[in-house]
């Protein structure tokens, strides 16, 4: 079965890796200049292979944006 949605267009593509890459080194995942040029260039390619959708693209977004908040969110109806 084709999956549902349109295709994550460059741009999305790009977006989500800057975001992903910007919170990885905000917690100094890649320690060195050269370890980030590498591994950067690699999440590239993972994502490049991976036909995601815009869906897909919305979601691992939203997946990253938690992680860097470190997962806590506020419960809803409390104060």
């Amino acid at each position: 079965p084709e999956p549902a949605g349109r295709p994550a267009t460059k741009g999305e593509l790009d977006q989500l890796l800057e975001h992903l890459i910007g919170e990885l080194d905000a917690v100094d995942f890649f320690r060195t200049p050269d370890r980030r040029a590498s591994m950067a260039r690699t999440l590239r390619l993972i994502f490049a292979r991976a036909d995601l959708r815009e869906a897909d693209v919305h979601l691992l977004r939203g997946v990253i944006k938690a992680l860097a908040r470190g997962g806590r969110r506020a419960p809803q109806g409390r104060t």
